[in-house]
């Protein structure tokens, strides 16, 4: 098991009121609920001190102990719509860390992320050497280049002098996949952001990046997952 060389947290924020998809952070993905998936992940890992899930919610806060994390309730005015996780972050770590006993870095998981690997987390952590931040990213599956936006009923290039280019020429483009963001605990709560100047990219494949916003993105998932499942009891099986 890797073990972490400094006091390392993961921290997951899973709020009990999601709009699109009720109850996403706890809904059935192929016989266990979807925070399940990256709390086991976190464990597999091997490389956090504690696993900690920020919630509103009783129940999700039951299924985060139920898969071996801490469940942390944080205050009502943080479970609102527009909170950004970065203010949800911070307040936990300033009240239930004094100064002193802070970790040094941490890492941000979104419940959503049930197809990341362990080692996307293992290697992501070594590369936070050098950083201030680690963001888990995936390639545009088309270049934001040649993105188009809606003007008086026409569409208009949204860059036209590079939307004009050869696409061999355009520079490779990275979008977070929301996952997960690994940052230094004290820059982070200095300015408050997953995006501090000293940012790298840890890339992931579509497979393993699986964003779960809309009931189409859900039955996706959940299609995946058994095909993940089937895989792997084909291989448990092989001579």
């Amino acid at each position: 098991m890797n073990k972490p060389e400094h006091k390392q947290i993961a921290v997951l924020p899973a709020r009990g009121g999601s709009k699109r998809i009720p109850r996403k952070n706890i809904v059935d993905i192929c016989g266990r609920p979807l925070l399940s998936y990256p709390i086991e992940t976190c464990h597999s890992a091997g490389i956090f001190s504690e696993i900690i899930v920020s919630t509103d919610d009783e129940e999700i806060a039951d299924v985060a102990r139920e898969w071996g994390a801490t469940a942390d309730m944080r205050p009502p005015q943080l479970a609102e719509d527009r909170v950004p996780a970065a203010q949800v972050c911070a307040e936990l770590l300033e009240r239930k860390f004094a100064p002193e006993d802070r970790p040094e870095t941490f890492c941000l998981v979104y419940p959503m992320a049930a197809f990341m690997s362990a080692e996307d987390l293992i290697e992501s952590a070594r590369t936070l050497e050098g950083q201030d931040a680690v963001l888990g990213v995936s390639h545009y599956p088309l270049h934001p280049y040649k993105a188009l936006v809606a003007r008086n009923g026409h569409l208009h290039p949204l860059w036209p002098e590079e939307n004009k280019r050869q696409s061999q020429t355009y520079p490779e483009a990275f979008a977070a996949n929301g996952s997960f963001c690994w940052v230094r605990t004290e820059p982070f709560l200095k300015a408050l952001s997953f995006y501090p100047s000293r940012l790298a990219g840890h890339v992931m494949p579509p497979d393993r990046a699986v964003d779960i916003d809309t009931p189409d993105d859900l039955a996706r998932a959940r299609q995946l997952m058994r095909l993940r499942q089937l895989a792997e009891a084909g291989e448990d099986h092989l001579p």
